[in-house]
């Protein structure tokens, strides 16, 4: 019957006046202001959210009868659920409020160029929207390496506003998969796969006009590539990728890490890491080795839930010999440290916190339960003062 009563969450516990905010299924939400407490038979008015009734139509005119589509406030959020069969390539929208929205479209077929975002008006009757959908731009990659050609290789379309940065590292939210999850700013996977044995695979790059396009190519036992995808490259539809082995760390360290304390070891340059997740050490192990290094300088870093604790070396990275380096970590071991708290000479038997600073950073602090007048803390940075 749409009823409702408010009741206060504590006893005695009443704001005067109150705001009242609600919504619902298929009708947009609402606030109504200033509403004295104790009100009685208040009506609210809320009206039907508004619908749009799309047409999906392949470059052909024919009807498309399989894709996902959403509708959204801002022009590059992306939030779009499966691909659905529908009838005569029909779907009836509902949007949140009237306004101007954003239509995105995605076809299960993947030889059609995704369409988006599309501007609708939304008003108090059904609007109805037609949407054709282009052909995609097909694209051969052919992947080699030093020994030749380079079977399940990844490849992958992304694209990638103009002002945005990426690395071989980047999280990037699929939009070839059942759905696809992204937000302003933020590039998307449109098409991937992995190499045949004859090194080759076929990408269908949506045909967004002068939107920016790259190609990420990664494989096993190689360094990784971003390429511009071009106009020429995108009108010529092949493009031919050389991967490079890379080069390889080797190294020493003078004093094993305690496991549970570092992540462990990592290159540094910039805002580039490598490798993403750091180099896990077991307490009884001081040798490592990286492989597959893009070339030129690093800095070796102990890393810690991506941080960098502390820089070791600066290596040069080069294609054609190991580069092996020792290192000295007898500051990163840990050692304990106890204590008592005394007041005019005498012990103090009472709780607190106490926060000792090792050395100098905000990762080298400490807080400290003191527990009876007594603590104790284990430090990680030797030969500093407290």
């Amino acid at each position: 019957e749409g009823a409702f009563k408010l009741h206060p969450t504590r006893s005695g516990a009443t704001i005067n006046p109150v705001d009242i905010d609600g919504e619902t299924d298929r009708y947009e939400s609402f606030r109504v202001e200033g509403i004295a407490w104790g009100t009685a038979d208040l009506q609210i008015r809320v009206r039907r959210v508004p619908r749009i009734e799309v047409f999906v139509l392949g470059p052909g005119d024919e009807p498309v009868s399989k894709y996902a589509v959403s509708l959204f406030e801002q022009p590059r959020r992306i939030h779009i659920g499966q691909q659905k069969h529908r009838a005569g390539g029909r779907a009836l929208v509902l949007g949140r409020k009237r306004g101007i929205g954003y239509l995105w479209v995605v076809p299960a077929n993947r030889r059609l160029s995704p369409a988006g975002p599309i501007e609708v008006h939304l008003r108090d009757v059904t609007t109805p929207v037609f949407v054709r959908l282009k052909e995609a731009r097909t694209m051969s990659v052919s992947v080699k390496g030093a020994g030749g050609v380079i079977e399940n290789a990844m490849v992958q379309a992304i694209e990638v506003p103009r002002q945005v940065r990426i690395t071989m590292a980047t999280m990037i939210a699929r939009g070839d998969g059942p759905s696809v999850i992204s937000s302003s700013g933020r590039p998307v996977v449109w098409s991937r796969s992995k190499t045949s044995p004859a090194g080759t695979c076929t990408l269908h790059v949506p045909d967004f006009g002068e939107r920016r396009f790259v190609l990420r190519v990664s494989a096993s036992n190689h360094v990784g590539v971003i390429r511009e995808l071009d106009a020429v490259s995108l009108r010529s539809g092949r493009i031919s990728v050389v991967l490079s082995k890379g080069g390889r760390l080797t190294g020493v360290l003078s004093h094993a890490l305690p496991e549970y304390r570092f992540t462990g070891l990592a290159l540094r340059r910039g805002e580039e890491s490598f490798p993403r997740r750091g180099i896990i050490f077991m307490r009884d192990s001081r040798s490592f080795e990286i492989t597959n290094i893009p070339t030129g300088k690093w800095d070796v870093v102990i890393s810690s839930r991506n941080e960098v604790l502390r820089t070791l070396a600066t290596v040069i990275i080069a294609p054609d010999r190991p580069t092996r380096v020792s290192l000295d970590t007898a500051m990163l071991v840990s050692s304990s440290v106890v204590g008592t708290i005394s007041a005019d000479g005498e012990p103090e038997a009472w709780s607190a916190e106490l926060r000792l600073v090792v050395g100098s950073g905000s990762q080298n602090q400490h807080r400290v339960p003191i527990k009876s007048g007594s603590f104790g803390v284990e430090v990680t940075v030797q030969g500093s003062s407290l």
